[in-house]
């Protein structure tokens, strides 16, 4: 989907930054301790957060909410006829994460699937008078001519501005079967498929799309002026 690279064989350059020492999951713990009511954006695989929670029992008080862009709750997934992919490689984490009593907001493959870049949206990054625009644009270009959601910046999106969105409240299960259906996502709505229990999630339903399209256009324009 990427290329061999992630980067659709970019020219950017390659990073000077040495890599962190340590976990993911210890660091998790250790930032949310020093920060406190930390509010994490997940747009990967669960994994380390479902390790911090592990290693951490009392990490859901130093957590403010969580937002995640991941799962299929009313639509087919990606990986699977049932599950997307950052759920489906991990089903156990998933789990972990929505029954540790978070405040979670999920935006999957229900929403994902109509964040979607389109020519014009290209266009006006490309008309931006920098160097890196024309990066940007070919990355767009290349990731949308496979899939044209914009997954990861609709989670951004929702954090920036919520208004844009709608939600409904439902307790999510994941299952962790073997098979097809690991990582599938169990949403109950309706107070019959509650059966009394509490919501666990708020998952988003909605969006107006043209109000995203201009939110990403222009925050992408901001950075790269």
């Amino acid at each position: 989907m990427h290329g061999s690279d992630g980067l659709a064989g970019s020219t950017l350059p390659a990073p000077t930054m040495p890599l962190a020492p340590g976990h993911a999951a210890n660091e998790i713990s250790r930032i949310a301790r020093q920060e406190g009511k930390l509010h994490i954006c997940a747009t990967g695989p669960l994994t380390n957060l479902a390790l911090a929670l592990l290693l951490d029992p009392d990490l859901p008080d130093f957590i403010g909410a969580i937002t995640i862009m991941g799962g299929a709750a009313f639509c087919p997934g990606n990986t699977t006829p049932l599950a997307e992919f950052n759920f489906a490689v991990d089903p156990h984490a998933a789990a972990i994460v929505f029954d540790s009593g978070m405040p979670i907001t999920m935006l999957g493959l229900d929403i994902t699937r109509r964040a979607t870049v389109t020519d014009d949206m290209i266009r006006e990054v490309q008309a931006v008078d920098a160097a890196v625009a024309a990066e940007a644009a070919y990355l767009l270009i290349n990731y949308g001519s496979r899939d044209p959601c914009l997954h990861d910046p609709a989670a951004i999106a929702w954090m920036l501005e919520p208004g844009i969105f709608e939600t409904v409240q439902a307790h999510i299960s994941i299952c962790t079967d073997s098979g097809p259906a690991a990582g599938q996502v169990v949403a109950a709505v309706s107070e019959r498929h509650l059966a009394g229990r509490a919501a666990n999630c708020t998952v988003v339903t909605e969006v107006d799309v043209q109000e995203f399209r201009k939110l990403f256009v222009d925050a992408l324009r901001g950075a790269l002026a």
